[in-house]
């Protein structure tokens, strides 16, 4: 681990000296905490003084995602997520299949009225793979699979279909079975909502102009923002709205939320929740959102 001071001196001016290298037997957020310390002690330097500066692209800024992931289901989604995208991407000629789809899709959309033109919109794309150290780049994965659901699905589908490896083919069945749950859709959209209210904040933070108040902040205004989210009713019904008309779009199966739903395992027995079998909204409304 290099050890390397910024200071600003008596005149104003900000110096930066470079004044070793500790050895660390791995880079956990602890260790590196006692490295510090333990350089700070040796040199007779006060943690008083110190202020830190975090940066978005290491690991151990991957606070986020993490406890994102601590729900079960939303883990699994995040493997699917990144399985879609590594398959679909695994060559150059899949990836022109996509973006050639998805032209096309865009192109009849427009041409319907469904999708509006203008400058900065409409503009090629293409999937992006998701990083733990990064927040955005899973906003921008989920966002634009979503976009590109046709031309994901049909690249999918053409692999399962006509690949010539087994292996292959059992991947992308998986996939395309997967994507057609409920289950898949409504995490998707729920974490591009809650994910697109981290992303505002976390390019606002790594602007240059920015001052600690103001981001302060507009931390606290995030932080208001999601603890409301999980108990809000009008959130809900509008989470519930979109998704069910793109599942409508989609042909994919919209459970009614009222029924009992299966439990896990070989049984397949109702989960009960106060004596009574665990319905869909619970699950929904409850366990995940």
């Amino acid at each position: 681990m290099s050890i390397v001071f910024i200071f600003v001196n008596d005149n104003g001016e900000v110096i930066e000296h470079f004044l070793g290298v500790v050895h660390v037997n791995d880079t956990s957020t602890q260790t590196l905490k006692n490295s510090i310390d333990d350089f700070f002690a040796i040199n007779g330097l006060s943690i008083s003084q110190l202020r830190g500066q975090g940066y978005d692209g290491a690991s151990n800024m991957r606070v986020l995602v993490t406890t994102t992931k601590k729900n079960g289901h939303v883990c699994t989604f995040f493997e699917y997520l990144a399985m879609i995208v590594n398959v679909v991407g695994a060559s150059c000629k899949r990836k022109d299949v996509v973006l050639q789809k998805h032209h096309d899709d865009l192109v009849k959309r427009i041409e319907s009225g469904e999708v509006a033109t203008g400058k900065g919109k409409n503009e090629e794309t293409s999937l992006a793979r998701p990083g733990d150290t990064r927040w955005g780049s899973h906003f921008k994965t989920i966002t634009r699979i979503l976009d590109m659901w046709d031309a994901v699905t049909h690249v999918l589908d053409t692999i399962f279909e006509d690949g010539n490896e087994p292996n292959s083919r059992g991947i992308a069945r998986g996939l395309i079975e997967n994507m057609n749950k409920f289950e898949f859709v409504f995490i998707a959209h729920l974490m591009v909502d809650v994910l697109a209210e981290t992303n505002t904040l976390s390019m606002c933070l790594q602007q240059k102009i920015q001052n600690i108040v103001t981001a302060v902040r507009m931390i606290k205004t995030v932080k208001d923002e999601l603890k409301k989210y999980g108990n809000d009713d009008d959130c809900w019904e509008e989470l519930l709205g979109v998704i069910t008309a793109f599942c409508t779009k989609n042909n994919i199966f919209v459970p009614n939320m009222q029924d009992p739903k299966l439990g896990q395992g070989r049984a397949k027995l109702y989960r009960s929740v106060d004596g009574h079998p665990k319905t869909y909204y619970h699950f929904f409304r409850r366990d995940l959102f």
